[in-house]
């Protein structure tokens, strides 16, 4: 991959992009020279060169380059006029005007070709052309630049800007992909010019530019050059260097070495491309299938790289490696904010998207993405891949299954050549035979066993299977059709002993319909004969196994029924005992405890030495559990254990002792009683053992030995609900140890194992709070909150999972940059508010209240921040955060302008309580409280009101920041109550206190004042102490206008009139400018 577009030739800075012009130094004793002569016009044109050469020694260039123009045309056989030209060129550089600049310089090299600085005027002549070439991109204008900086490099070798010519020559070769003619002058440039200022700049082109002539051998020499000079080392394209270097390493194989500079280069401080860095060591990984490290690596991007151009490759490219590692909710989080765009990362991470939701068994949610994809993407490369994923998402859909054959076939036809043709085709022959289509299945799996290459393939055994079955079900008891599938099954479970399909294969070839799980016509063919068996043994048999298939299906009342016709058929059957024990079960299964219970009794009566008693008196134990008989359980229990070590059930009987005890929650003695069933030799029995200890020791808060347990138990790898259970508490027992990470993982394993866990919420809960426990995982934590909220919506820690998921989103909107912020300002606002939807503690609550105003006022929605403080502070008045929320709500209302509304609130808050926070945060609330309510009170004309509110902040905070606008406020609102002397005294304090612009307004208004006093002396003096006192532009305005107004009442029209112009002159823009001008206009009729 190479680097962003935005990242070629010019990387780092504009330092190498600017022209290199040559410009000359003008000194008064130049100009002098003729300055002497007799003749009148002589002196004329030294006037008017030296006029022109002041103002292009000053900078004036736009001014001087219109003089030399006059210059040469008024003199054009001046001796000087050679330089006038050269000069004007130059100022035309400066001013880019490029093309008049060009038309000089060629002036001066054709009617001059002896100029002293031939060589300048040539290279300038090149770089005038180098920019009109920038501007225009044609190629023929970049051709003229080349050639004009090959004539500075070839007619002046040994010119200071020879080299220059040579690097910029290069650059114009490059500027029209005349890569061949770009490599031969940075070649020459560093083989003639070694010590030129562009000799780092000449390597780096050439490496670039061989990269994408594709030579990495010559590249990566070119960069090793670089990097080998001492003089390069703190360059500040070195890192880039080697960056690029890194890649042509990679690119000849080179992998372990490249990869080390990646990772070196992409923890290098201010690299500003150690995103990309990054992203070629998570590629690195990732073609090393190194899964989860380069998922791990690449994850970090938006984290360390928040702009980078890199970040959606990165988290694409971690997307598909957590997927490899599978690791698919961090695959599915990582892809999915991802796969609705447009361009080809999108697609990609549609296609990944797609794979994992299917591979957690979410087809609709797969099809959803991958049809979403399609309607996107109609050409490029993952489109046939889209394409495939979408039609393996309908098989999976059983309801849409039968839509799929037809699919696959078309996308058999339409890429025929593709790689994924073989899945393709193995996909519709299986689709066929999922939805009957059996002429299909057959012609799609022929097709692929007639291939010779397709006997290793790894499909090979199942399309067997399907082409088998299609014969076979086509017609069922067709004996040919069954002698044609017959060498197919064989062929399987010869060849493929181990194969899923093995098993099936030896049931049809058998017809053994009980073990084939056939269960309908196994009864049924048992019912069609069992008249024609023999009565003493054949016949109970014959019903204890319609019994059997009976309870297999779930059908107990029916196989209750068989069980006592077998009874009935031989009571004293040798079987009787296994009739009774079978009959009980499904007694049990019917509810019927009672008849279980007596079945079982029964055989504990006739049937003294039945091998069956142990489990007959284990089962009553069981049935006893069930109903809470908790004494008649641990009595059965403890007669099996009686029985002794060699009995079948003397293990599960301890453990039901240990069960039971632990129901009444005597954690002790269960304890007890599971230490030896752990210890005994019973291994499936052993590991449930571990399961229920490790209940146990996490009840007695005994987390080491729990864990050990636990992980004793899945290491079984259990499929049941109590598997879940141990992996939920052994998270727990984790957690219990500050073990956080461990926590996390087995609460993530847990959700993948089985989503609609009846705990799943306080799954989901405990993962976000040990996620939270760990550094930077605050986002994985909030997405787990918010699945929680979203997925169990009833949950009583859903509320909560409200909260955090609007915090963190809160949080973060308030560190991304200013135009990022909204929309995690909306996610927060939408979680505060569906958190409140249900949460019931008033603590939860009010907290939620607090946060959506809070949210609301950062977004700037000062009204609905309003209202839900106002709501907050009605339902919670005495809350802990009343206080904050009071002055934010006032907050509110004062940037809505609603001051009447304002004023009140911030009144009061100076009286609350402020729980939860510190003293100072208190403080600084309740001073900027008193500092509003004063502005609120000025706004609405209630000056006695706005002077108290400003004289209790100045008297309670002495050290508020803005304690010299508090006085401001102070002045004015006793000025505006005619306590003249008092606000003249406050005013004069704040210019003794301050400099800041508080100060000149201050000033101003003593001025003010004093001018309603007729003391128009003195008001021009505050007026001219803050025009030239005050650098502040909006009080100098002011200050000078009102000062004009003061010299017109004096009748001093003079200085009036100089007053006003200067207010004019120096602030055109001011509002009071106009008001100035018409005085000014009535002064100088």
């Amino acid at each position: 991959m190479k680097l962003h577009a935005s990242c070629r030739r010019y990387l780092l800075s504009d330092l190498y992009h600017v022209s290199v012009f040559v410009f000359p130094l003008f000194f008064a004793g130049l100009w002098a020279a003729h300055a002497g002569a007799d003749d009148k016009q002589d002196q004329a044109a030294a006037r008017a060169y030296n006029a022109a050469a002041a103002l292009q020694n000053n900078g004036l260039h736009e001014r001087a380059a219109t003089k030399w123009a006059e210059f040469v045309k008024a003199y054009p056989n001046d001796q000087r006029a050679d330089r006038a030209h050269y000069y004007m060129g130059v100022c035309q550089l400066r001013t880019k005007k490029f093309a008049d600049a060009a038309t000089n310089f060629q002036t001066v090299l054709s009617k001059w070709p002896k100029f002293a600085q031939a060589d300048g005027a040539q290279y300038n002549l090149s770089m005038a052309l180098y920019e009109l070439a920038l501007v225009s991109k044609k190629k023929e204008d970049f051709q003229k630049a080349a050639a004009a900086f090959q004539t500075v490099a070839t007619k002046y070798p040994k010119s200071d800007y020879a080299d220059d010519a040579l690097y910029f020559q290069g650059d114009c070769a490059y500027a029209i992909e005349d890569r061949q003619t770009a490599v031969a002058a940075f070649q020459k440039l560093i083989a003639q010019y070694p010590q030129s200022r562009q000799l780092a700049r000449a390597y780096y082109d050439l490496g670039i530019t061989q990269q994408e002539l594709e030579l990495p051998a010559e590249a990566a020499k070119t960069f090793k050059a670089f990097l080998d000079k001492q003089e390069f080392t703190k360059h500040e394209l070195a890192n880039e260097v080697r960056l690029r270097w890194a890649m042509c390493l990679h690119d000849q194989g080179q992998a372990d070495t490249a990869a080390a500079q990646f990772e070196q280069l992409a923890n290098a401080k201010d690299f500003p491309f150690a995103d990309f860095a990054l992203l070629r060591l998570g590629q690195a990984k990732l073609e090393a299938s190194k899964w989860l490290e380069a998922a791990q690596t690449l994850a970090v991007m938006p984290q360390r790289f928040p702009q980078s151009p890199y970040k959606n490759e990165a988290l694409k490219t971690a997307g598909r490696a957590y997927y490899e590692a599978g690791k698919l909710p961090e695959a599915e989080a990582t892809l999915k904010p991802l796969a609705g765009g447009t361009d080809a990362i999108a697609a990609e991470a549609s296609y990944w998207l797609g794979r994992t939701q299917l591979k957690k068994n979410d087809a609709a949610a797969a099809l959803q993405t991958l049809e979403a994809a399609g309607n996107r993407f109609k050409a490029g490369e993952f489109v046939p891949y889209l394409r495939l994923a979408r039609i393996d998402a309908l098989y999976e859909i059983t309801d849409r299954r039968q839509e799929t054959p037809p699919l696959y076939e078309a996308f058999i036809k339409e890429f025929p050549q593709h790689p994924l043709v073989t899945q393709a085709t193995y996909m519709a022959a299986l689709g066929a035979l999922g939805t009957e289509q059996l002429a299909k299945a057959r012609q799609f799996s022929e097709a692929l066993l007639k291939t010779p290459e397709f006997a290793q393939h790894p499909l090979h055994p199942a399309v067997l299977y399907i082409a088998a079955e299609s014969q076979l079900l086509e017609s069922p008891n067709d004996a040919a059709t069954g002698a044609r599938a017959e060498p197919l099954y064989r062929q399987l479970v010869s060849k493929y002993p181990q194969h899923a399909n093995a098993g099936r294969a030896h049931l049809r070839i058998g017809w053994i319909l009980h073990t084939a799980k056939k269960y309908a016509e196994s009864t049924a063919y048992l019912k069609g004969i069992v008249g024609n068996l023999d009565k003493s043994e054949q016949q109970p048999e014959a019903q204890l196994m319609i019994g059997r298939n009976y309870a297999a299906e779930n059908k107990h009342p029916e196989a209750t029924a068989a069980f006592e016709v077998a009874l009935a058929a031989n009571a004293k059957w040798n079987r009787a005992d296994e009739v009774l024990l079978n009959a009980a079960q499904s007694y049990r299964s019917r509810q019927d405890l009672k008849s279980a219970t007596d079945r079982l009794h029964r055989l504990g009566q006739e049937f003294a030495e039945s091998p069956l008693r142990g489990q007959a008196l284990y089962l009553l134990g069981d049935l006893a559990q069930s109903q809470n008989q908790h004494d008649a359980a641990i009595k059965a229990y403890t007669q099996v254990a009686q029985q002794g070590a060699e009995g079948a059930y003397y293990q599960p009987a301890l453990y039901g002792l240990g069960a039971v005890y632990f129901s009444q929650e005597k954690y002790p003695e269960s304890k007890t009683w599971l230490d030896k069933v752990v210890a005994g030799g019973d291994e499936k029995l052993k590991q449930r053992g571990h399961y229920l200890r490790g209940l146990v020791q996490h009840r007695l808060k005994q987390y080491a030995p729990a864990l050990v347990d636990l992980n004793a138990f899945l290491s079984s790898k259990p499929e049941s609900e109590e598997a879940l259970n141990a992996r939920y508490t052994l998270a727990l027992c984790h957690i219990g140890q500050k073990q956080f990470t461990e926590a996390s993982q087995a609460l993530t394993q847990l959700l993948q194992a089985k989503a609609d866990y009846v705990h799943a919420d306080k799954v989901y809960y405990e993962l976000g709070h040990a996620l939270l426990a760990q550094p930077d995982k605050e986002a994985e934590a909030a997405e787990q909150f918010r699945r929680l909220a979203e997925t169990l919506p009833n949950s009583p820690l859903a509320a909560e999972s409200w909260f955090r998921v609007g915090q963190f989103h809160r949080e973060l909107a308030q560190e991304q940059p200013e135009e990022q912020r909204q929309p995690h300002f909306e996610k927060a606002r939408t979680a505060f508010t569906q958190g409140l939807t249900k949460a019931k503690p008033p603590e939860l609550r009010e907290k939620l209240q607090f946060k959506l105003g809070e949210t609301q006022f950062l977004e700037g929605q000062y009204a609905p921040a309003a209202a839900a403080f106002a709501a907050q502070i009605k339902e919670h008045s005495k809350g802990q955060y009343v206080g904050v929320a009071r002055f934010l709500a006032g907050q509110s209302y004062y940037q809505l302008k609603q001051f009447d509304q304002a004023l009140p609130l911030f009144v009061q808050v100076p009286q609350d309580t402020f729980a939860g926070i510190d003293k100072a945060q208190a403080d600084e609330h309740r001073a900027q409280a008193l500092y509003r309510a004063g502005a609120c009170a000025a706004e609405l004309g209630n000056w006695k009101e706005s002077e108290t509110r400003y004289a209790q902040l100045i008297t309670q905070f002495a050290k508020f920041p803005q304690i010299n606008e508090a006085r401001y406020g102070l002045a004015f609102a006793a000025q505006q109550q005619q306590q003249i002397d008092s606000a003249l005294k406050i005013y004069e304090e704040i210019t003794k206190q301050t400099e800041t612009e508080t100060a000149a307004k201050a000033r101003f208004m003593i001025g003010e004042i004093r001018f309603g006093q007729m003391k128009y002396e003195e008001a021009i003096e505050h007026f001219l102490l803050v025009s030239v006192g005050y650098p502040y532009a909006e009080w100098q305005a002011l200050a000078r206008f009102e000062a004009g107004r003061c010299f017109v009442e004096l009748k001093d029209v003079d200085r009036a009139v100089k007053s006003l112009r200067e207010m004019i002159d120096k602030h055109p823009e001011h509002p009071r400018t106009k008001d100035a001008e018409k005085m000014l206009n009535d002064l100088t009729k």
